[in-house]
């Protein structure tokens, strides 16, 4: 067993999710249009060539609420997004999304523990549980160890799988306000291959646990965060796009 004291630190991402309110009736994603020609303005700095330590970008309307989109970035490091953060081009991009939002577009910062855009699926699901502010060293530890939504022995070859690759997790910077209530949020994105797959993975997948107990995985994962303090939790959908890693004028 490794000592805990010489034991690698886990790599994060730094990441920005940038909320925005766009009516149906926006063409932001068609660039031939006004609209998509000013959302081209936005996303076109956002290159690794352009920007230190910018990796990857992706965007997306939500399902369960259309009229809400998410511009989401990763960042090799907190400083390198900070950076950006404090520059013009960051300054003139928020101008731009504040003209485009029927509402103030609002922005909250988290360190996953992966490459989110590295398994995007149509259904791409992105949870968030929320835990009483201030949090302690223990939760915010726990929460990044648990199992989450994975299977203890995956189907085989002859029955599709219910996701696309690993979930990555991470806690906001942000405290947010949670039912009059100042919170803490872990933020899980998940990559279902469909609908139909989360749901019967949600009911049918088992763990088997310490003693041999028998339990579903999701209802396994619902019980630790309960343990661990949860309030309440949301969660929706997305199909993002990525954005281009390269722009051809």
């Amino acid at each position: 067993m490794s000592d805990s004291s010489t034991a690698r630190p886990r790599p994060f991402i730094a990441s920005s999710w940038t909320t925005l309110t766009l009516p149906l009736t926006s063409t932001f994603d068609d660039p031939s249009t006004e609209e998509g020609k000013k959302w081209i303005s936005i996303i076109k700095p956002l290159t690794r060539n352009n920007l230190p330590g910018f990796l990857h970008g992706i965007w997306g309307r939500v399902t369960e609420t259309p009229e809400t989109a998410w511009l989401v970035t990763g960042w090799e490091t907190s400083e390198a997004l900070q950076q950006f953060e404090r520059s013009s081009s960051h300054a003139e991009q928020t101008a731009t999304l504040e003209g485009m939002s029927s509402s103030p577009p609002g922005t909250v910062h988290c360190d996953l523990t992966g490459f989110f855009w590295n398994h995007l699926t149509p259904h791409t699901s992105i949870t968030d549980i929320y835990f009483p502010s201030p949090l302690s060293a223990s939760t915010h530890d726990r929460l990044l160890s648990v199992r989450g939504a994975r299977y203890f022995m995956a189907p085989g070859r002859a029955r599709p799988g219910a996701y696309n690759g690993a979930g990555v997790r991470g806690w906001m910077e942000e405290v947010r306000e949670w039912e009059g209530m100042d919170v803490r949020t872990v933020r899980f994105v998940d990559y279902w291959n469909s609908e139909e797959l989360e749901r019967k993975f949600k009911e049918d997948a088992g763990v088997v646990l310490e003693g041999g107990v028998g339990k579903g995985v999701w209802e396994h994962f619902l019980e630790e965060c309960r343990e661990a303090g949860m309030l309440g939790m949301r969660e929706v959908h997305c199909a993002f796009q990525d954005v281009p890693t390269r722009f051809w004028d």
